[in-house]
């Protein structure tokens, strides 16, 4: 349609200090005639302050973020259906949808469903976690898990780009200059 039809507002996406690597904006667009919300996404996008993109090693980590929305969750999905899972009943989908990257320093970016639309809240990190919330993390991740493990034995070819890869979390613990 025709894009003078509607508004787009960008606002904060969360509140400061809930995302450590990155600011976080909601970007909703609104149709001008009844105010109706039409599409609302998430942005998050790296800092660019350079002696903390240096020190946090922050295109690195957004390169990993990247691969994982466009090629691994991908994957994975391809991999159960193969397999017969029914993917939204049983398998591993429990992240928001990727509607795109900018993977160019130091603007990089990463546009995601915005799950408040779905009811979704952000979890205070002040509050003490209940055993719920637990259970269902380690459901998720217990589903991730078991897959990459299958694939690492049915599919290991998939998974080769991926060994050069340094892990980031040692790279920051050894660097002299991290905090």
């Amino acid at each position: 349609g025709d894009v003078n039809q509607f508004n787009i507002e960008c606002t904060a996406g969360s509140a400061k200090g809930d995302n450590y690597l990155g600011v976080v904006y909601r970007i909703q667009v609104k149709c001008k005639v009844d105010g109706s919300l039409k599409l609302s996404l998430i942005l998050k996008s790296a800092p660019q302050n350079t002696a903390r993109r240096d020190q946090f090693y922050v295109h690195e980590i957004y390169e990993r973020e990247f691969a994982f929305y466009s090629d691994v969750i991908p994957f994975y999905k391809k991999f159960q259906e193969e397999k017969g899972i029914d993917v939204e009943k049983e398998g591993f989908h429990h992240t928001a949808l990727s509607y795109g990257i900018i993977n160019e320093e130091p603007f990089e970016g990463i546009f995601l469903e915005d799950l408040t639309v779905k009811s979704f809240e952000m979890f205070d990190r002040k509050k003490e976690i209940t055993r719920e919330h637990v259970l269902l993390t380690m459901e998720v991740l217990a589903k991730m898990h078991a897959i990459s493990f299958a694939i690492k034995d049915q599919k290991p070819e998939f998974l080769e780009k991926y060994k050069p890869m340094e892990d980031l979390l040692i790279k920051l613990c050894e660097d002299p200059d991290s905090s």
